[in-house]
């Protein structure tokens, strides 16, 4: 709205002359309030992430396509899989490959400790686990916070599909496919040539 519709439409309902500078502020006031509260409805569960760290690195994944977060439980080994690969549980009667996310991101392999969780993901319907150093829990950005990697870098990171900058810290967005892939390279499966 423009000042002099605006001035228009507080004279037709109050039948009094404004100050066209007093109007202005109005409509500031009011645009900034819009804003604001345009901002609070848009940090819908689009704009929530399950926060968590991995070697010392906060990374986030979409709230929406976590199921649940649990304790590391025991993990059933499975012969000839990729090292990221740790095997398989069973949560309550569904079977879930078990992932580590450090060996899968390309990071150096670390001893568990009792921070360690499962976070337990639904991706195309199918369920996976990803271990993680530490869960930091749900966090909340909005779009001037988020911003996704240039070309050249989303090209040579498959897994990362953007940053959010926080006021200490940047949390690394993961693409949930890719971290979930678990189409077996030959290469990388153990005992292959």
């Amino acid at each position: 709205m423009d000042q002099e519709t605006a001035m228009a439409e507080l004279r037709r309902c109050s039948g009094t002359r404004f100050d066209p500078g007093m109007v202005e502020v109005f409509l500031k006031v009011l645009e900034k309030r819009q804003k604001k509260f345009l901002g609070v409805l848009s940090l819908s569960n689009n704009n929530q992430l399950v926060v968590f760290k991995v070697a010392d690195q906060d990374y986030a994944l979409p709230i929406l396509e976590t199921r649940e977060i649990i304790r590391l439980v025991q993990i059933t080994p499975l012969p000839d899989m990729p090292a990221y690969l740790k095997g398989v549980i069973n949560l309550r009667g569904r079977i879930v490959p078990v992932v580590d996310l450090r060996l899968k991101l390309g990071l150096q392999a670390k001893e568990m400790t009792g921070e360690a969780k499962i976070i337990v993901v639904d991706h195309n319907n199918r369920y996976v686990g990803l271990i993680v150093d530490k869960v930091s829990g749900v966090g909340y950005f909005n779009e001037d916070e988020f911003e996704s990697l240039s070309d050249d870098l989303e090209n040579r990171d498959e897994a990362v599909s953007g940053i959010v900058r926080k006021e200490n810290a940047l949390w690394l967005l993961l693409k949930t496919g890719a971290v979930c892939n678990l189409e077996l390279d030959q290469k990388k499966v153990s005992g292959a040539t």
